[in-house]
């Protein structure tokens, strides 16, 4: 059994106008709407970034004055068990 493949009409045969396609009121509809989801998205991108913005300021200044702690002395602890565990990595190397 072979099988052929249907008759293509004229109306298919003949390939659309570009520029009849771009000025037809669906298109603009689509191209519209292309927009507004656009417009949501980069405006949700921005809600987000403001939001990370806000919590690396308030968990950098405001979480260690809540515990009790001055921020350049936490800083510096910070910094002083780094270099303090790297120089004990060093001397168990030497060793």
């Amino acid at each position: 059994m072979s099988r052929t493949a249907p008759p293509v009409s004229e109306a298919a045969a003949v390939p659309a106008d570009p520029g009849a396609l771009i000025r037809s009121r669906s298109y603009r509809v689509l191209l519209v709407f292309a927009a507004l989801i656009g417009v949501l998205v980069s405006f949700a991108s921005w809600c987000f970034l403001e939001l990370v913005h806000w919590i690396q300021t308030e968990v950098y200044q405001s979480l260690p004055s809540g515990l009790g702690l001055h921020p350049v002395l936490l800083e510096n602890r910070i910094r002083l068990m780094t270099c303090g565990s790297s120089g004990i990595r060093r001397r168990a190397r030497i060793r």
